[in-house]
């Protein structure tokens, strides 16, 4: 549990819908209070509109397992969107890792 001396308090955004009187979707994000941290970066060339990119994504460690696609991180004032399920990478179930996405202008 030598990782757990890194985390520092973020904001984990929980994406639920609700229906507008239109029945559309809107997301609406309930806020929960978490420990993390974010490690190192890696970046994957791929091809978008048959242009070639790099998508970057962060890993991210927290003691916390309930992650979905789409939910969003507030860590140090920047915001993260989940790009991958959550690993129990220790195997001893104390924390996992994730990898994010940073995003802007979003909050």
């Amino acid at each position: 549990m030598l990782i757990e001396k890194f985390y520092i308090d973020c904001t984990h955004k929980v994406k639920t819908k609700n229906q507008s009187t239109t029945n559309r979707s809107i997301p609406k994000y309930t806020d929960i209070s978490i420990k993390g941290y974010i490690s190192s970066q890696r970046d994957i060339p791929v091809v978008v509109a048959g242009k070639k990119t790099i998508d970057t994504t962060y890993k991210f460690f927290s003691s916390t397992y309930n992650f979905k696609n789409g939910d969003l991180i507030i860590y140090d004032g920047d915001t993260y969107e989940v790009a991958g399920m959550p690993k129990n990478t220790a195997n001893k179930s104390h924390h996992c890792r994730i990898y994010v996405r940073k995003i802007e202008g979003v909050t």
